[in-house]
């Protein structure tokens, strides 16, 4: 039986050893993202044998499921997974495998589930030195914007590290702001997002966050938000700017890799979730590999695998 509770602080020290285990470049797995966004996905979290099991709201009937990780046998979790849903009476899916997992998965299990690509969750991979320099004709768009934004406000800009005791109410606002002028058909969206922003600021240094601001005049023109996901990958959790600056994005991408991720090889920049414009956004920087991710459902929900 798998005994579920709500994802807390307190749960940093009995999830870190399941998450050190980790070497995939999935921004699920960290504990700054699954605490800052609990609320919003409903993370309820379960350690046992060595494997972290993360369960989610439900979604389209089904209970949701994060592809379980730890040193301990993951692939065998699966069939705890499923007697617990047995249990329960109720069918699952089980989100962001990848490539490698899905693999074992399917032979551990052959022809016991359906499993198929997630595209719309892929985590886009940067090399770290492309994302700094952004060198060659292909980034030639990235650093005219650049250009022009440092010719309007020579002098006039600074980058600094997020201090978050003294940040915290100055980005909220600038997360305010920003949500106003988005499309009101996704503004619960963004609430779930002001509430993660404050969470991360809130724990800033418990959940080893790095953070930087681009200024403009003295006032918040952008700001990003990251954690150390593996060994050689930064995960940025957040990125916003004033859409009125041009260059305010392209500025605080290059910035906060340059100032912040020192040590680090590859950013995840994370998932486009499907949206046109998003995806267009993070194809235009160039990733250097794809994570693809995968759902796994079983074929037969009712019985045991």
């Amino acid at each position: 039986m798998l005994n579920f509770k709500a994802i807390s602080m307190t749960d940093q020290e009995k999830i870190a050893p399941c998450l050190a285990a980790n070497t995939a470049r999935v921004n699920e797995r960290s504990f700054a993202s699954m605490y800052i966004w609990g609320r919003h996905y409903g993370f309820e979290v379960c350690v046992q044998d060595g494997v972290l099991y993360t369960h989610c709201l439900p979604s389209e009937g089904h209970r949701i499921f994060l592809s379980p990780v730890g040193p301990g046998d993951t692939a065998g979790a699966f069939e705890k997974i499923h007697e617990d849903s047995l249990r329960l009476g109720q069918p699952y899916r089980v989100y962001c495998l990848t490539a490698d997992e899905a693999g074992t998965l399917e032979r551990r299990y052959p022809g016991r589930y359906d499993i198929r690509s997630d595209r719309d969750n892929f985590d886009y991979v940067y090399r770290r030195e492309d994302l700094a320099e952004l060198q060659g004709k292909k980034y030639h768009g990235k650093r005219n914007h650049i250009k022009k934004f440092l010719n309007a406000y020579d002098g006039r800009w600074k980058y600094r590290p997020v201090e978050p005791a003294q940040d915290f109410e100055t980005l909220l606002d600038f997360q305010k702001k920003w949500q106003q002028s988005k499309d009101e058909s996704r503004q619960a969206d963004y609430q779930h997002e002001l509430y993660a922003i404050e969470q991360a600021l809130r724990h800033y240094d418990a959940l080893g966050i790095r953070g930087g601001v681009l200024e403009v005049e003295g006032a918040v023109a952008a700001f990003t938000l990251g954690v150390p996901l593996t060994h050689d990958t930064m995960d940025v959790l957040i990125e916003k700017a004033d859409a009125g600056i041009e260059g305010a994005y392209p500025m605080i991408n290059r910035e906060f890799v340059r100032c912040e991720c020192g040590g680090f090889s590859y950013i995840d920049r994370e998932e486009d979730m499907g949206i046109e414009g998003l995806r267009r956004a993070k194809l235009s920087y160039y990733p250097a590999m794809f994570t693809e991710k995968f759902i796994a459902s079983p074929k037969e929900q009712g019985r045991p695998l």
